[in-house]
């Protein structure tokens, strides 16, 4: 009687297990789709006025985080973390040469 009842579990949960797998390839699927179906935008930079393109997926991951779309291209991008990263150093060094 146990040996039947483990055959029964076993097969409803390898039931359960195939059909979660197919329930995900199919939602894995459906992104792909998404980010397919949205055509990338061309955006001009608002530091250097460059055009860059903003691609499908990357839109999709915006979206998903909540972010606006960008303003700056990555290497403007770069530069202005470049740019805080040398004030915070020369801060810290102020920093020290006061104490």
């Amino acid at each position: 009687m146990k040996l039947h009842l483990l055959k029964v579990w076993l097969s409803i949960f390898n039931k359960e297990m195939a059909d979660n797998e197919n329930w995900n390839i199919v939602k894995k699927k459906e992104k792909d789709n998404k980010v397919q179906k949205l055509p990338g935008v061309t955006i001009t930079c608002s530091w250097c006025k460059k055009d860059f393109s903003f691609a499908g997926k990357d839109q999709v991951y915006y979206q998903s985080k909540g972010f606006d779309p960008p303003k700056k291209c990555k290497d403007c991008r770069d530069k202005k973390k470049q740019i805080a990263a040398a004030k915070q150093a020369a801060e810290v060094a102020q920093d020290d040469q006061n104490e």
